[in-house]
């Protein structure tokens, strides 16, 4: 098992290669997640080593975004904004080389 997080960053960089729409610009000034997998596999090698391993299981990811601008049509005024609740089940896997230093 694992877990982790990223922490929040600005994804309306022009660098990052998404392109959104302007209403959920807003959202996404602050966008990190947080995750827990669990994973079994195969490992091979000295533990006290070095150890090649193979492993694939589930992961379950959940972000919450600051929320999505809703404009009156046409007006082009913020009618609310409310925080979005994100999660998801997905395949995991991984592959690595784990060394031992002493």
């Amino acid at each position: 098992m694992e877990g982790g997080r990223s922490f929040d960053a600005d994804l309306r960089s022009p660098l990052s290669g998404l392109n959104f729409p302007a209403a959920m610009r807003a959202s996404l000034s602050s966008a990190g997640y947080t995750y827990v997998s669990a994973l079994f596999g195969l490992e091979l090698g000295d533990p006290e080593r070095t150890t090649f391993f193979v492993r694939a299981g589930l992961t379950r990811a959940w972000s919450t975004l600051n929320g999505i601008d809703h404009f009156a049509n046409g007006s082009g005024s913020v009618l609310n904004s409310s925080p979005i609740h994100l999660a998801a089940w997905a395949p995991a896997a991984s592959i690595g080389l784990a060394v031992g230093i002493w």
